[in-house]
């Protein structure tokens, strides 16, 4: 799906990838779910990845109900079951990202988002989500504690961003191993933190 806008207003799901399926969503579409079942609370998905189910998503906005720290619901993208998998290379994201099960997985490159959310018990990996070279940016208007940010199952208003490249090997071997005879130079530029 290129561009566009694909939209339900019933149902669970606006896009369901399930079964060794994969989905590409551009960066030109638009994805809107709106549905609120009133008798669960429950909200309708905007992307499932389900029971091996992948989706890639460059760029797409995600627009659907608010994310609040005690919703269930609104979630932009949902992975659950074995190897699922959300590949999201960047996009707007009002709605949850949430990973149902250990077995489901996402890699992040890119992407401003609501909330990333794990919903079961266990060890959350907050920075395996995070693709090589990539790192977390609050967007939230207050200052927050990198502490207080990967404490609980959730963490609310971030942006996936590449990590700047200030550090630099300088060393004319090619290949270092235990028998180098140079040391490695590092160099390291002062930045302020306003300027990234």
């Amino acid at each position: 799906l290129k561009n566009g806008t694909v939209e339900q207003s019933a149902g669970d799901y606006v896009v369901y990838v399930a079964e060794n399926s994969t989905v590409i969503l551009g960066n030109d579409l638009e994805v809107r779910s709106s549905y609120h079942n009133t008798e669960d609370n429950a909200y309708n998905y905007g992307v499932m990845a389900e029971d091996g189910g992948k989706i890639i998503i460059n760029g797409a906005k995600f627009t659907n109900g608010a994310v609040s720290e005690s919703a269930s619901g609104a979630a932009s993208v949902r992975i659950s079951g074995t190897n699922s998998y959300a590949e999201i290379n960047g996009g707007d994201f009002s709605g949850w990202i949430v990973l149902e099960d250990s077995n489901a997985s996402a890699k992040l490159s890119g992407g401003n988002f609501a909330g990333i959310k794990f919903a079961y018990t266990g060890k959350k990996d907050w920075f395996g989500l995070l693709a090589d070279g990539y790192c977390y940016k609050s967007t939230a208007e207050n200052d927050r504690k990198i502490s207080d940010m990967f404490a609980g199952d959730s963490i609310l208003y971030i942006s996936v961003e590449k990590i700047p490249d200030y550090i630099t090997l300088k060393t004319e071997e090619t290949k270092a191993d235990f028998g180098y005879t140079q040391s490695p130079v590092f160099e390291a530029q002062n930045i302020e933190s306003a300027e990234y």
